[in-house]
C-alpha cells in the first residue's frame, strides 16, 4: 500500500467521522423540536442515515422562562389574555405601572400554556381552550438588566428553538433566517419591561412579526401600533387578602386580632398593587409598625 493510498484512507476516516458528528448534531437539534430522530446504519459500508417520526410526546414546549412565581388571583385578567392570543391579533401588550404585576401574569399565562401540553383536555378543563393556539416554542426575554438589541433577540430565538448556525449569521441574513424560522414554528414570543429597550429596530421587527408566531409585550405604555391592549390595575380586595396572608405565612408571621382593618387599609393604601403589598409586609416583618407604614404609603401617595 503506497502513500497515496494510505492518504484517501485516512481522508475518507476523518470524512466519515465528521459526518457522523454533524448527524449527531442534527439529531439532537430535531429531537428538541419534538421530532423523532435515530441514526441507523445500512448496507454493507454501515453508511449511516436518519430515521425521522413525530413524537408522540407533544407535551414539551420549547422554552426559557424564568421559573414560576407564586400567583395570585387575575383569574379575569388571565381569561382576558388567554383570548387576545387567540384573537387575529399578532401582538399584545400588556400596560400598566410597575410593580402591578405585568410580568407575573405573562409569566403565568406561559406556564399555563405548557400545563395545557402535560395532560389530556377534559371537557371540564377551561385551559383546554388554549389547545387552539398551539406554540411549538415560548422564547422570553428580559429587558429589565441588560440593554437589549434586536441581534439579542435574535440570538435567543435561535437557542429556544435550537438553530445554532443562526447564531453564526449577521445583519440581513440573520433577519431572514429567522423570519423563516417563525413562520415554520409557531412561536410566542414574550419581551418583558419593553419601556426600556432603545433599540427602535426591536419594535420594528415585531410589527412585522411573522405569522402564524406571535409576542406579549410588558410595559408601562402601550407604544406598539395595531397591539391588543391589557391595561393591569391592583388587585381586588379578595385578592389582596390572598397576598397578604401568603407573604405572611412566607415571613412566618401572624396579623392578630386585626385582620380585617389590616386587609382594607393596606388595600386602600397600596391600591392593590402587588409589589408595594409585599413592600408594606417587609418593612413589618423588619421592625416598622403598621401604621408607620401606613404613614409612608399615604405620604407617597
Amino acid at each position: 500500500m503506497d502513500i497515496i493510498q494510505i492518504a484517501v484512507g485516512i481522508s475518507t476516516v476523518i470524512g466519515i467521522a465528521v459526518g457522523v458528528i454533524r448527524l449527531t448534531i442534527y439529531v439532537r437539534a430535531m429531537r428538541a423540536r419534538n421530532v423523532r430522530a435515530e441514526i441507523v446504519q445500512e448496507g454493507d459500508l454501515g453508511v449511516p442515515r436518519i430515521l425521522f417520526s413525530l413524537s408522540k410526546d407533544r407535551a414539551q414546549i420549547a422554552n426559557n422562562l424564568p421559573s414560576r412565581t407564586h400567583f395570585v388571583g387575575r383569574t379575569e385578567q388571565l381569561r382576558d389574555l388567554e383570548n387576545a392570543l387567540q384573537s387575529r391579533s399578532y401582538i399584545v401588550v400588556i400596560e400598566g405601572i410597575g410593580g402591578v404585576g405585568k410580568t407575573s401574569l405573562a409569566l403565568e399565562l406561559c406556564h399555563k400554556l405548557i400545563d395545557v401540553k402535560k395532560k389530556p383536555a377534559t371537557q371540564d378543563d377551561d385551559s383546554s381552550e388554549l389547545d387552539d393556539k398551539e406554540f411549538h416554542s415560548i422564547v422570553w426575554v428580559s429587558a429589565k438588566e441588560t440593554r437589549t438589541t434586536l441581534d439579542e433577540v435574535f440570538d435567543t430565538i435561535a437557542k429556544v428553538l435550537s438553530y445554532p448556525y443562526i447564531l453564526k449569521l449577521e445583519g440581513n441574513e440573520k433577519a431572514e433566517a429567522v423570519g423563516k424560522l417563525l413562520r415554520k414554528e409557531t412561536a410566542l414570543l414574550v419581551i418583558d419591561n419593553f419601556e426600556t429597550i432603545t433599540d427602535k429596530a426591536i419594535l420594528q421587527f415585531l410589527q412585522q412579526l411573522p405569522e402564524p408566531s406571535k409576542a406579549i409585550v410588558t410595559s408601562r405604555h402601550k407604544t406598539i401600533r395595531d397591539a391588543k391592549a391589557l391595561h393591569l390595575t391592583g388587585l381586588d380586595i379578595d385578592e389582596t387578602r390572598d397576598l397578604i396572608n401568603t407573604e405572611l405565612g412566607n415571613k412566618g408571621m401572624k396579623i392578630g386580632r386585626q385582620q380585617e382593618r389590616v386587609y382594607q387599609e393596606l388595600h386602600k393604601a397600596t391600591g392593590g398593587v402587588p409589589l408595594v403589598i409585599k413592600w408594606a409586609i417587609g418593612q413589618i416583618k423588619y421592625g416598622e409598625t403598621f401604621e408607620s407604614v401606613l404613614e409612608k404609603l399615604h405620604n407617597a401617595q
